[in-house]
């Protein structure tokens, strides 16, 4: 439900995940000698789906507040979610990124703005540049709002 990459996913850490405001919180952190960086360092705050609140809610109680899935972790590169990726076609029969390219379809058949989709999972717009981008800015309640938008 958020379009993420496997990097972003398998890096998260339990308090990445804000119950409280409701949002996962893509961020770029050092923590226990693992190192997270973000495609462009481009970090995101994505509102958590509804369908997706009541499996963290219960979840959260047994995470830690340090990563989720430390096994993810690829010291030799610095990199998350690497073995994820591999194993990912076995288990489910399609690659990774094709949950990308679905929550992006989804959002652009409900005519989403593509600068807000950015929001979401940090497509750029093509033909524009950083600048531009940031000054179309949603608020949390308007990425809420696309992130319900998902199926």
């Amino acid at each position: 439900f958020t379009g993420c990459r496997k990097q972003a996913v398998c890096g998260l850490r339990g308090k990445d995940i804000d119950l409280a405001t409701g949002l996962i919180h893509f961020v770029e952190y050092e923590d226990d000698g693992r190192i997270r960086r973000l495609k462009n360092g481009q970090e995101a705050h994505v509102p958590i789906h509804s369908k997706l609140l009541p499996f963290l809610t219960k979840a959260k109680e047994q995470m830690p507040d340090g990563s989720i899935w430390p096994q993810q972790y690829k010291a030799t590169e610095q990199t998350w979610g690497d073995r994820y990726g591999d194993t990912f076609p076995d288990k489910y029969g399609f690659n990774s990124h094709d949950l990308r390219r679905i929550v992006e379809t989804q959002m652009a058949e409900a005519n989403v703005s593509p600068y807000f989709a950015f929001y979401i999972t940090g497509h750029r717009v093509p033909g524009t540049s950083k600048v531009t981008q940031q000054y179309v800015r949603p608020t949390t309640d308007e990425l809420k709002e696309i992130v319900e938008k998902i199926h």
